[in-house]
């Protein structure tokens, strides 16, 4: 009996696309490049919901689908002119705020023109509340009372460790005194 013959099976990335397939992938990086959220993006082309995570990440494995994202991605951040500095800048001006630099020092709410710059950035929202004395049209304004709500100084903060890459160091070092823990238990 002969026994049939082995087929090298090609590597996913250099099968060829069907005009259907073509199109869906298309359709889905059209999405993906709106929010970069594959599971999303492969819902929003048709993929059923329970699998379109492995199917975003299965399109996003493929080599020109990558080489075509790079480029994308590349022509927007020219585009929009956003660079990583910048971004770090911004990331940075929150996680070193001083919430001290909105008010004056008897303690009053400076107006927004005259709080530094990186105050005035690092404000999520400005509420403001006017406080009456009486009611109806016999009422007299005695004042106002304004909260201040920051960006989260949590986030800005991880983000600057992400970025100066400590999570590593950290995880690394928790790691080695877990194991030392360990090291008599196991023995």
């Amino acid at each position: 009996m002969k026994k049939p013959k082995k087929t090298k099976r090609k590597h996913p990335e250099k099968l060829t696309m069907t005009p259907k397939f073509r199109n869906r992938v298309k359709d889905f990086l059209a999405e993906y490049l709106k929010d970069l959220n594959a599971a999303r993006a492969a819902a929003a082309v048709g993929y059923a919901p329970e699998c379109a995570k492995q199917q975003g990440v299965r399109i996003l494995a493929r080599k020109d689908v990558r080489e075509y994202l790079n480029r994308a991605l590349r022509k927007r951040r020219e585009r929009v002119g956003i660079e990583a500095d910048a971004v770090l800048e911004e990331i940075a001006k929150i996680a070193f705020s001083d919430i001290a630099d909105a008010f004056t020092d008897d303690g009053c709410l400076l107006p927004i023109r005259k709080m530094p710059e990186g105050i005035r950035k690092s404000i999520s929202s400005i509420e403001v509340d006017e406080i009456y004395e009486k009611k109806g049209e016999e009422r007299i304004l005695k004042g106002y009372t304004r909260k201040i709500k920051l960006w989260s100084k949590d986030k800005s903060l991880e983000n600057c460790m992400r970025h100066l890459g400590m999570f590593a160091k950290d995880n690394e070092q928790a790691g080695k005194a877990f194991a030392e823990i360990l090291a008599p238990i196991i023995k």
